[in-house]
């Protein structure tokens, strides 16, 4: 008991070894990069809730699947995306997840332009355009919210040639 009686008041036993603990992993990193993945995670779900409204108002329930499916797989790349002390799990995340965007983007566009010509087919035509609009608003969003790398300042000698 008495060796115990650190962990619980804070302060150690006379004569005891301080043990550092290290964080997990999951402390550390996990919603480090709230600003990038909760981007993403909105957007993934703007696709869940998009594929069941679609499933409700349309009757076709494999929007459903779609935005299950599609919106799980963007949920996956705020996951990476999360991860600060990882970089290369962050940049796969964020361009995986800007693929699909745009990727969704022109394939919500293109059904948008083909509801939009017979008359059977127009009940699907304002869930289409607020598909394509979620998600170039998305792409617009990572592309602005997008980590970059600093510049490197020019050597010193290069500094005057370009004067």
């Amino acid at each position: 008991i008495s060796q115990a009686r650190g962990f619980f008041t804070g302060s150690a036993a006379p004569g005891a070894v301080k043990v550092r603990h290290r964080q997990s992993p999951m402390a550390v990193g996990f919603f480090a990069n709230l600003s990038i993945s909760g981007l993403i995670l909105s957007y993934a779900l703007f696709l869940l809730i998009g594929g069941v409204w679609a499933a409700a108002t349309t009757g076709a329930i494999h929007t459903f699947y779609g935005g299950l499916v599609s919106g799980t797989v963007v949920l996956f790349c705020a996951f990476l995306a999360s991860w600060e002390d990882d970089k290369k799990c962050v940049a796969a995340g964020v361009h995986i997840d800007l693929m699909l965007a745009a990727c969704f983007t022109l394939v919500f566009a293109r059904l948008t332009y083909k509801s939009s010509e017979p008359v059977l087919k127009m009940d699907r035509f304002p869930l289409f355009v607020i598909f394509t609009l979620g998600s170039a608003c998305h792409v617009v969003a990572m592309l602005l919210k997008k980590p970059r790398k600093a510049a490197r300042p020019l050597p010193t000698g290069q500094a005057h040639k370009q004067q």
